[in-house]
């Protein structure tokens, strides 16, 4: 796991650089390592350190302009798990709104007429969709592989997990949304979190 891990930190101490003042850009690295979840992970050997490596990859290409960085670490997610694609779905959703988030500011949202609002949107959408490309194709050929090797995907009725699959009602909502924050609560992650704003106000 060296290689991953020791990858994850070189990436939070160049983000923590990046995005935040010298002087509590420090912090980020034993926010992040200091987490139970990412610290038990790298104790268990997971792939769930190389899905953080990827999204780190990914984040640091994006800031520093670099599309090698960003395309490897969209294939790195696609390529290690079901959690990894999920994640990589996400992260593209959220390029995508940075880069509108962006355009919209430089060129003064006061300045754009209703039918100028598509331009960002779209041309925001083909760089993403072009970067994250080879990761989804290579996660659909995977996907495509497993399905004809083992006739599912995701989950199946013997699965250990299928009851985690089937629909719930709105009690059945809360109950699990209460289980989370209990399980949060237990890990601390409250106060991770509230650390984690304070550095963001302070930046």
């Amino acid at each position: 796991m060296y290689p991953f891990l020791a990858g994850i930190v070189w990436l939070l101490i160049a983000l923590g650089r990046n995005r935040g003042a010298y002087s509590t850009a420090w912090y980020l690295l034993p926010l992040c390592l200091l987490d139970p979840v990412l610290a038990g992970q790298a104790a268990l050997v997971s792939p769930d350190i190389v899905v953080v490596l990827g999204l780190l990859a990914s984040i640091y290409g994006f800031y520093f302009r670099k599309k090698g960085w960003i395309i490897t670490g969209f294939l790195i997610l696609c390529l290690i798990s079901m959690r990894g694609m999920m994640t990589a779905a996400g992260l593209a959703l959220w390029m995508w709104l940075e880069l509108v988030r962006r355009s919209t500011v430089n060129r003064g949202i006061d300045s754009l007429r209703s039918t100028q609002w598509v331009q960002p949107i779209l041309v925001a959408f083909r760089i993403v969709f072009l970067w994250a490309l080879p990761g989804a194709l290579a996660g659909a050929a995977f996907l495509g592989w497993h399905y004809q090797a083992t006739g599912w995907v995701g989950h199946f009725e013997g699965s250990t997990w299928s009851a985690a699959f089937e629909k719930v009602g709105a009690g059945g909502f809360v109950r699990n949304v209460a289980i989370v924050g209990w399980r949060w609560t237990d890990m601390d992650r409250f106060v991770e979190w509230g650390v984690l704003l304070w550095l963001i106000y302070q930046a």
